[in-house]
This record gives C-alpha cells, structure tokens and sequence, in this order.
C-alpha cells in the first residue's frame, strides 16, 4: 500500500497480513494491521478472519473472486480501517503533535488526539518520576527512598512488557495500569495495600504531569485497584497485652531496648519513621504538660501528641543523652531489625499476635478512642491524619465498640425491648 506522507516529513505506512499461525478450529486466521511510522511497527488485530485460500498475500488484499459472500464486507472492514488510520494521521498533524509509534498505538487504544500535546521537552515517564522526585523530596529522604523504589520496579514492568527502559506518557493510561497491577500481583508477590500505593504514585506522577502542561488531563484519575473480600480488620493490642509487655523484663539488652521502643510508639502513636527521626526541638511545654509536636514524614501533616507520664518513663530508657537541639532524640535500631525483633518479641510475652512496628500505631488509636473521652478529631490531630474520614474508616468499628459500650444500659422507655420479636 502507497504510504502516507504528512506535512511533518513523518512516513506512515499501512498492510495487513494473515497471521496463520492463529488459525481456530474452523479453519480461519485473523488478519492484523500493521501500521509502520518512521521505520516502527505497531501491529493490532482488526477482528476479521477469513480462511488461508481468501487472503491475497501479494496484494495484502482480500480476495474478492474466491467465492465467499462475506468476503466484499471483510474488504470493506479492511478499507474502513486503512481510512481510519490515514484520519488518526490528519488528526495528529492537525493538533501539531508528532505522529509517532506511542501517539499511534495510544490513538489506536481509544485516545483522543487532542489529549496529547506537542511538546518536545516532555519528559517519558521515567523521567517525570525522577524529575519529581528531585523537585519535590529535596529534604524528605524516607520518601525520595520509597518513590524511588516504586520508580525502578515499574521500570522493571516497563522494560518487561515494552522492551524498552521507558515509554512515552501518552501510553501510560487504563491498560498500562491493570498491566502494572497484574505485574506488581504476580511477579513481586504485593498484596492489595502495596499495589494500591503504586497505582496511586502513578496517579500523583500523572497530575505532576498535568501541572507541567505534559498532558491535558490525567486519564487514570478514576481508576481503583480491585479489592478481593473485606477489608482487613485492623491488628491492635488490647489494654491486657499491652500491660504484659510493659511488665516484662528481658536479660538481653537489645530486646528490653525493643521492648521500650515499641511502649515508645503504643504510647504515643508515631510511626516508626517519625520516631526514629525526632528531636527534642520537637518536644514542647505547653500548660504544664510536654508535647510532641512534629511533621509525619508520610504526609507532612502536623501530630500535635500529649505526653503521658507512662510515655515520658519510657523516654528516659531510650533517648540519648546530650542530644542537641535538632539532633535525633531516640537511640532506635534499624526498621528492619526492629521488626525482626518484634516478632521474638510476640513469643517471649505470649502475645498472640505477630507484632510489627505499625500495630504500635494500631493500638494507641485504638485504647484512645476506647478507652478516653478524646473526640475523633482529636485522635485525628494527634495521629497526623489530614481529615477525620481517613480516621473514621479506618477505626470505624472501634468506634461502633465504644457506642455500644456506652449505650449499654440506656433505655428509652423503663423496660427491656426483645429483639429476636422483632425478626419474626
């Protein structure tokens, strides 16, 4: 077929070919396009099939004398694709945009021309990530750490579905994150939380991108990883568990030193990260009472804390001494160590659960709100949440505990109601 020259000196050339070797139990091939842009292909089926004896394989051409009725509608089908194609082409050009193999197979997926823009210094996706990262994360070293490893495992995904170390953004919509989410699930062995960050980070990459003019609109801003089953109730500590770790007493230093750290966390609710990263700049007086008052280094969000005595014993045991100003406050171990000895740390106390630094977390939220009169809001200030509603969905059925508890023995009217009537 004649190739398609446009005003941008960008060759287009189109041929369809009859791909045997996908021939089905009737006898019949599918016939694919191929669309060859500066020396590229891109190849897609064009949903026609059609047995070996109708297919010209010199003219690229379905034969029109072979007898087959349907044969003229399949030809048409062809034409009407070859059409479409050449219009894909006029569209580019028309909106000023590179036609390109990239711009090509995302016009092919459904994309619309005008979603694309003509800029040559866009950065491919890769490249957006690091300029992200480097823009954004400057003082933020946990987080420059974790979005640079998201970047290279999807480098890795890139490589292994495109061939190649990086796409262009124009591909990177719906199909490349299902693929992503497919890759993530079953090659990385990632359950659902962790999945579900790297989509979002792709999303965060893809307004970046929209912020800087790269492109139109982010086209997965709806886009949801799919949840199998219930949600995970939330793992905590109950008053009883945490009491027998405080009582607890180890010989070996670095496990009475665990011990402390993770009472460190139950008592104050940080996060590992933020623990390991504070100073006494961030210890506060304020009426009469200390204070930990510090950026979470997940959000940037303000914790405002109120120290208890319980939690300022435990702080003398594990602070360093002599700490200057912005100097690190605690003497902490290593994250992954930590967690390690956490684990040894559920057996020796008899604890039925295998603890890890965030169950911590967990359970501060959780004795909180069951056990003070603190509101919702207030439990959300402390724990560096940016609203209430990430604090209510995730504590919800702690929340529905202490209502019920509360509510135990009011009534009404002065009598009890029986409920299982009411069923029947």
């Amino acid at each position: 077929m004649k190739p398609y020259m446009n005003s941008m000196k960008q060759k287009v050339k189109v041929l369809f070919w009859h791909r045997l070797n996908k021939t089905n139990s009737k006898g019949l091939a599918p016939i694919y396009a191929r669309i060859t842009v500066n020396g590229e292909r891109v190849d897609f089926s064009t949903g026609v099939y059609v047995k070996k004896s109708d297919f010209d394989t010199k003219t690229k051409k379905i034969k029109s004398s072979s007898g087959n009725i349907n044969n003229d509608y399949f030809a048409n089908r062809l034409n009407l694709i070859e059409v479409k194609i050449n219009k894909m082409t006029n569209d580019l050009v028309s909106n000023n945009i590179d036609v390109t193999k990239e711009n090509m197979k995302y016009l092919i997926a459904g994309g619309k021309a005008s979603m694309l823009k003509n800029n040559n210094s866009a950065p491919k996706f890769i490249e957006l990530c690091n300029k992200y990262i480097d823009k954004k994360l400057v003082h933020n070293s946990d987080l420059t750490a974790k979005y640079q490893r998201f970047t290279t495992n999807i480098q890795k995904y890139i490589k292994k579905n495109f061939g190649q170390k990086d796409v262009n953004l124009s591909l990177v919509r719906l199909g490349f994150v299902d693929d992503l989410y497919f890759y993530l699930k079953n090659n990385l062995k990632y359950g659902y939380d962790t999945t579900n960050k790297y989509v979002s980070f792709v999303k965060r990459m893809l307004d970046f991108a929209v912020l800087n003019d790269y492109l139109e609109t982010n086209p997965i801003k709806a886009y949801k990883c799919e949840s199998y089953g219930r949600k995970k109730d939330i793992l905590f500590l109950s008053e009883d568990e945490l009491l027998k770790i405080y009582n607890h007493t180890f010989d070996n230093p670095t496990m009475e030193k665990v011990k402390n750290l993770f009472l460190f966390q139950c008592f104050t609710g940080l996060a590992y990260g933020d623990m390991y990263n504070l100073t006494p700049s961030n210890i506060r007086l304020q009426n009469n009472r200390y204070w930990i008052i510090k950026e979470r280094q997940k959000t940037g969000v303000t914790s405002n804390i109120p120290m208890l005595p319980e939690t300022l014993e435990i702080l003398t045991r594990i602070k360093f001494e002599n700490a200057a100003l912005n100097d690190r406050l605690i003497n902490c171990i290593t994250n992954q160590s930590y967690n390690k000895y956490l684990k040894v740390l559920s057996v020796e106390t008899g604890i039925s659960i295998l603890l890890t630094s965030h169950i911590a977390r967990k359970t501060f939220a959780t004795l909180i709100l069951n056990k003070s009169n603190a509101s919702i809001e207030s439990v959300a200030k402390m724990l560096g949440h940016a609203n209430t509603r990430v604090t209510q969905s995730t504590y919800s059925r702690i929340l529905n505990t202490k209502i019920e508890s509360e509510i135990q023995d009011f009534s009404f009217i002065n009598h009890q109601t029986n409920f299982v009537t009411l069923h029947q």
